[in-house]
């Protein structure tokens, strides 16, 4: 029988290890000629076998047995060795399956820890962003908070300025009443013959200016109750807008999986701090407003009483004088 090449190193692998009392496998095979198909080298073996079975029997004949009892223990060698052969081709394609199996499972573990890695990698990025934006919306929360504090010590700069401006009005006041009894003390004598004339003009004019200074009075208790409650307005939204972000910054912290929801919610209560600073600053606008008009009724009430005290003045002292011998 020819052999092709392929063959013919597996038999003579097979020959070197039957020699050294090694069964020869397609393993051991393979690892002595160092290549060859499984399934090239599988088929040789067969061939091989039967060729080694047949020789091996010729070889053990003995020629003094009879016909039949030689023929009887060839052919139970023979069912054995197929039996043999017949075993190891299902232990060995038992194997193979086995083989494939564990292969096939590793590369779905394989598989399965590429997508855990994976999805691993994503939630490290979504994580870091969700903390980016975290710290940033932490950022303008604090700027927003610094500058609330600042307008609320230059409303508090204000108030205090404004309380020292009437107290200012209300001392010049005073002293401008005191000043007009006194001169009224001093002219007493010398316009006894139009006394009554003068107490009358005196005694409106001190209604006009009393009604002025209480009106003026009750204005600026007015104004300083009104920004009183602005500024309790101020506060009370200013506490509650920091207690809403203290709420969202620990909402933000438990549930960066909602942050979407937690950034729209800062973005509105930082839209209500800027409408609360707006809302701030035409208060501050209308104060200043009321301030500059309160200067106006001032020196409107400067110009009365100029004008009060010029027609109070001494001029009848000179007909007075006249009458005199």
């Amino acid at each position: 029988m020819i052999l092709s090449a392929p063959h013919q190193r597996v038999y003579l692998a097979a020959d070197a290890l039957i020699a050294q009392g090694i069964w020869p496998t397609v393993q051991e095979v393979r690892a002595r000629i160092g290549s060859g198909s499984n399934t090239t080298i599988n088929d040789a073996l067969k061939t091989w076998r039967e060729s080694f079975l047949q020789r091996t029997a010729q070889a053990a004949r003995r020629p003094d047995w009879p016909e039949g009892l030689e023929t009887a223990v060839e052919a139970l060698w023979q069912n054995a060795c197929n039996q043999a052969s017949r075993q190891w081709d299902s232990e060995r394609a038992h194997s193979q399956q086995q083989l494939a199996t564990a292969q096939a499972e590793q590369a779905a573990w394989q598989d399965a820890a590429q997508t855990q890695a994976q999805h691993a990698a994503d939630l490290s990025t979504q994580l870091d962003a969700a903390l980016a934006r975290i710290t940033t919306l932490e950022t303008a929360l604090a700027q927003a908070e610094q500058s609330q504090a600042a307008q609320q010590t230059q409303l508090a700069a204000q108030a205090e300025q404004r309380t020292q401006d009437l107290a200012a009005h209300t001392a010049a006041l005073a002293d401008q009443e005191a000043e007009h009894l006194a001169c009224q003390s001093a002219h007493a004598n010398a316009l006894a013959a139009q006394k009554a004339e003068a107490d009358q003009r005196e005694a409106q004019a001190y209604e006009r200016l009393e009604g002025l200074r209480q009106h003026l009075y009750a204005q600026a208790e007015s104004e300083r109750a009104q920004f009183r409650e602005a500024r309790q307005q101020w506060e009370a939204e200013a506490a509650r807008s920091q207690t809403e972000a203290r709420r969202r910054e620990s909402q933000w912290e438990g549930r960066w999986q909602t942050e979407q929801q937690a950034r729209t919610q800062a973005e509105a209560a930082l839209a209500a701090q800027q409408a609360l600073l707006l809302q701030a600053t035409e208060q501050q606008q209308w104060l200043k407003q009321q301030l500059a008009d309160h200067a106006a009724e001032l020196n409107h009430a400067r110009t009365t009483l100029d004008t009060l005290t010029a027609r109070l003045a001494p001029a009848p002292l000179v007909a007075t004088q006249d009458i005199q011998p």
